[in-house]
């Protein structure tokens, strides 16, 4: 079930994390327009009225900052919707992380990315469903329809593929509606969403 947490969430501190201002400022924009395009949000309608949706900033002394579980549809952005991960331990299936809420179900895919793409700064993850039911004809690596969001499967089926994901693009198979966007900067991952929000609307009007 979307946004439910799959691995043992190891809280170190309940503090907001030290950047969490920053970033609300820095994300925020990008986010709301994500909200207002019904790719992250919670609504009563989709995947039983769960939050979906998330992203996250990397942070080179610490991990990565990461938005917190169940925050989907709530507008705007705060410090206390931030976690700081601190590490994964995806053969052991645990997070440990600092933060007032536990950290967002997809956190150690999150992790993958970061792992897998050195110069990846910025993770998104979205639900978009007319991009997703599109997938099999995109030119973008997929996921294994096999595994679930937030298991240790995703997370070394994401290592394996981002490499291969030359566009920053990774669709998630086996999680529906589900894909990951990444960028060297903030505005590079926005840029690349807007592609694809472009791509969509061309994919609906030659359908249309």
């Amino acid at each position: 079930m979307e946004g439910v947490i799959q691995f043992s969430a190891v809280c170190e501190s309940g503090d907001v994390p030290g950047a969490a201002s920053d970033l609300c400022c820095e994300v925020g924009p990008m986010r709301e327009h994500l909200i207002r395009l019904g790719w992250v949000g919670a609504r009563p309608d989709r995947y039983a009225g769960l939050g979906f949706g998330n992203l996250s900033v990397r942070d080179d002394s610490a991990g990565f900052y990461v938005t917190a579980s169940q925050i989907g549809g709530e507008l705007p952005l705060r410090p206390d919707h931030w976690c700081l991960v601190l590490s994964v331990d995806a053969e052991n299936n645990r997070v440990r992380y600092q933060g007032k809420r536990p950290p967002s179900s997809e956190s150690m895919t999150h992790a993958a990315v970061y792992e897998a793409h050195p110069d990846a700064a910025c993770v998104v993850h979205v639900h978009a469903p007319e991009v997703w039911q599109q997938r099999h004809a995109l030119p973008y690596p997929q996921t294994s329809e096999a595994i679930t969001y937030g298991t240790p499967g995703m997370y070394e089926e994401t290592l394996r593929l981002v490499p291969q994901a030359r566009d920053g693009v990774l669709v998630l198979g086996g999680h529906e509606d589900g894909l990951l966007i990444w960028g060297a900067t903030v505005d590079e991952a926005y840029s690349r969403l807007l592609r694809l929000q472009e791509q969509a609307l061309r994919q609906e009007g030659v359908h249309g």
